[in-house]
């Protein structure tokens, strides 16, 4: 199989992914942020933001986002054709790649969604209570990973503790536009997935979090 694997700081959590891949006889693209060995970079450079924005944080991961958008484009445009997309979903680089490769799986390593509990609240004293001001932070800082997990096909967290960090899947019915779907091939054990997201407590670590069919 074809695989690309985007990470700004690439390999980061790739580290040992790619390399077992090629071992199985998979030809890996590798895309970060900068130049390094072997890999393809989308040429980052930090955006001059103006004063006044909300949040500048945001605002860079939209930019980043464009630039990925930019450099997947032209490899498209030459050709390459990717069968799966890996990439980490932290810093927007996932935002457009599924309008870009739709026929490729698209899996997103969405790591942590951020909470007060995880973040020390509730349990260390000394933090008091998180302010208004950074509950809506937090807020802001996960919608790149909602947005990642609602247009992939799998979702892949290194541990339990990390795929509970995710909020529960809404009730269902839920009515919602048509997305694009991939068969349960990809799963790790060839098997069809729960639908949804697992609830705290349900499944193994390591499992994939896969989309629920319409």
């Amino acid at each position: 199989m074809e695989l690309l694997l985007i990470h700004q700081n690439h390999p980061g959590q790739f580290r040992d992914l790619t390399p077992a891949l090629e071992r199985r006889g998979h030809r890996v693209l590798g895309l970060g942020a900068s130049p390094r060995g072997q890999r393809l970079d989308y040429a980052w450079q930090a955006p001059a933001l103006p004063a006044g924005l909300v949040d500048p944080l945001l605002e860079t991961n939209l930019h980043r986002a464009a630039r990925v958008q930019g450099r997947c484009l032209q490899l498209r445009e030459q050709g390459y054709r990717p069968d799966a997309v890996i990439a980490h979903s932290g810093w927007g680089e996932l935002l457009y790649l599924a309008d870009i490769w739709p026929e490729a799986v698209l899996i997103a390593y969405p790591e942590l969604y951020a909470t007060p509990l995880l973040l020390g609240y509730g349990f260390d004293a000394d933090l008091g209570e998180p302010s208004p001001a950074l509950r809506a932070q937090w807020r802001r800082g996960n919608l790149m990973g909602l947005a990642a997990v609602a247009d992939a096909d799998a979702c892949v967290v290194p541990t339990r503790f990390a795929r509970d960090t995710f909020p529960p899947p809404p009730p269902q019915p839920f009515p919602r536009a048509a997305r694009r779907h991939r068969p349960a091939h990809h799963h790790r054990d060839h098997q069809p997935a729960a639908a949804g997201r697992h609830h705290p407590g349900e499944g193994r670590s390591g499992d994939h979090l896969r989309q629920p069919q319409p």
